[in-house]
C-alpha cells in the first residue's frame, strides 16, 4: 500500500482496520456460537474456554502458515481466507433467510417479501458464482491427474452439494408438511421431575470421611462436621495426607518425622471421637492432596466427605490449592465443605 497510496501511514492505517475488523468478527462469531450452542444444542462450556478455543481456531492456521511460509505468505493467505469466506457463505446465509422468513419463529420480526426477495437474489448470484469459481478452479487442477484423485474431489464435492440442497429444501418440505419447528423453550433443560417423598425419611450415611489438613482449625472441622451428622452414628474416618518430601518420593513408605507425627496426631483424634460413641478408624496418604484423598475416599467407601474450607481467593487458591473444588470431581461421593474463614 505504500507505493501505491504514497505514504507510510496506509499500511499501518490498514494494519489497524484488519485487526479492528477482525476482533469485531471475532466477538461476534463467539457471541453467535454461545447462542448456538446454549440455544440449539444445549451444549454449555465456561465462557473463558469458548473464548480462548475460537480464537485458538482463528489464529493458529495464520500463525503456523507465518511460521512455515515467512511474511511474504500473509497477501496470499488473506487473500485464500476470502476465498474459503465466500465458498462457505451459501451454507450461512440460506439457513439465515429461512430462519428470519420464518413467522412462527420470529413473530412480527420476520422480514417482508422485498427483503426476502433480495436475500434470495443475493444468494442466488452468490452460490453461482461460487459454483463457477469451484468448477474452474477443479477442473484447471485435476488436469492430469490419477483417477483416484479426482474421483475424491468430485466426491467430496458431491457432498457438499447435497448438503447445501439439503439445508436449502429441507425447511420448504417442513413447512408445506406443516411440521412444526418451533422450538420447546422447556426442552433447554432437562425434564422437570420432582420425586420428593415427605413421609419417608431419608436413610442416614453409613460411611462418613472426614479430611483433616492439621492446619490448625480441627477442632473447628470435627465440630462443624458432628453438627452436620446430628444424632446420627456413621462409621467415621479420618484422613490425612502428608505432603513432605520424603512422602511425595517414598510414599506409603515413608517414615520421616512428620510422617510418624502426622499418624499419631490422625489417631489422637480418632481415640477422641470414639471417646463420643463414634466407631472411627484412621487412613493417612502421601504425596499429592487431591489424589490421594480421593484414593482413601473409595478405600473406605464413604458416601459422605467432609473437609473444611478456609475461604481464600485469587492468589491465596494458586499459592494453597483448591482441595475441595478438585476433589468433588474426583469422588462419587458427596461433599460438604465446612466454613472455617480465611
Amino acid at each position: 500500500l505504500e507505493p501505491i497510496v504514497g505514504t507510510a501511514l496506509a499500511p499501518i492505517l490498514f494494519a489497524l482496520a484488519l485487526l479492528a475488523s477482525g476482533q469485531s468478527s471475532t466477538v461476534t462469531g463467539t457471541l453467535a456460537g454461545q447462542i448456538v450452542m446454549e440455544g440449539y444444542l444445549n451444549l454449555r462450556i465456561r465462557p473463558w474456554l469458548r473464548r480462548l478455543l475460537t480464537r485458538l481456531l482463528a489464529v493458529i492456521p495464520a500463525l503456523v502458515c507465518i511460521f512455515l511460509f515467512g511474511e511474504s505468505s500473509t497477501g496470499g493467505l488473506l487473500i485464500f481466507s476470502q476465498v474459503v469466506l465466500s465458498l462457505q457463505l451459501p451454507f450461512a446465509i440460506i439457513p439465515l433467510l429461512h430462519f428470519v422468513a420464518d413467522r412462527e419463529q420470529m413473530g412480527s420480526f420476520a422480514i417482508g417479501r422485498i427483503a426476502r426477495l433480495l436475500g434470495w437474489s443475493a444468494a442466488i448470484i452468490i452460490v453461482g458464482l461460487n459454483a463457477a469459481l469451484v468448477v474452474g478452479e477443479v477442473s484447471r487442477r485435476t488436469q492430469g491427474a490419477n483417477s483416484m484423485t479426482i474421483i475424491a474431489v468430485y466426491a467430496v464435492l458431491s457432498a457438499l452439494l447435497m448438503l447445501l440442497l439439503y439445508v436449502t429444501f429441507k425447511p420448504l418440505i417442513d413447512r408445506l408438511t406443516g411440521q412444526s419447528r418451533k422450538p420447546d423453550l422447556r426442552a433447554i433443560h432437562a425434564p422437570l421431575s420432582i420425586a420428593l417423598d415427605s413421609t419417608t425419611a431419608p436413610a442416614p450415611f453409613e460411611r462418613v470421611a472426614i479430611a483433616l489438613d492439621f492446619s490448625g482449625r480441627q477442632s473447628e472441622l470435627l465440630a462443624g462436621a458432628l453438627r452436620a451428622l446430628g444424632s446420627a452414628r456413621p462409621h467415621l474416618t479420618l484422613l490425612h495426607v502428608t505432603e513432605s518430601p520424603v512422602a511425595r518420593a517414598f510414599g506409603r513408605v515413608a517414615a520421616d518425622a512428620e510422617t510418624v507425627d502426622d499418624a499419631e496426631r490422625l489417631e489422637t483424634y480418632a481415640i477422641a471421637l470414639r471417646q463420643h460413641g463414634f466407631a472411627v478408624d484412621a487412613r493417612l496418604g502421601s504425596g499429592d492432596q487431591v489424589r490421594e484423598l480421593a484414593r482413601l475416599v473409595a478405600e473406605c467407601r464413604a458416601e459422605l466427605v467432609i473437609l473444611g474450607g478456609h475461604g481464600h481467593r485469587g492468589l491465596w487458591d494458586w499459592l494453597y490449592g483448591t482441595t475441595a473444588d478438585k476433589l468433588r470431581h474426583r469422588v462419587a461421593a458427596s461433599v460438604l465443605v465446612v466454613p472455617l474463614g480465611p
